[in-house]
């Protein structure tokens, strides 16, 4: 599924999709707190690359990796604004937790 999205035939097929990839979790305002200091560092990131200087997290790019970080789950990510700014294809942001542009 590399560069493509899936394709649904009906409701039921993405209901299964969410189900086996993704899991909802309850925030708390602590959450909130912890996102928001992950998107200060992620725009002084961002502010010290000369391509992603005009750029800022929002609350969500930052809430992503504060999750992860809580559940210690790895993540896979596109988002220029989430990765950093090395050109390698591998990042690392935030912590212990390993961001991958593949």
């Amino acid at each position: 599924m590399r560069n493509t999205l899936p394709v649904f035939r009906n409701i039921e097929e993405i209901k299964t999709f969410k189900s086996m990839y993704f899991k909802a979790t309850d925030l708390k305002l602590s959450d909130y707190v912890e996102s928001a200091k992950i998107k200060v560092e992620g725009d002084k990131m961002l502010k010290s690359n000369p391509e992603l200087k005009e750029r800022t997290q929002s609350l969500i790019d930052s809430t992503i990796p504060w999750t992860a970080i809580k559940h210690h789950a790895p993540i896979v990510t596109g988002d220029r604004d989430s990765m950093g700014g090395e050109e390698k294809g591998e990042w690392k942001l935030y912590g212990d937790i390993p961001f991958s542009s593949e």
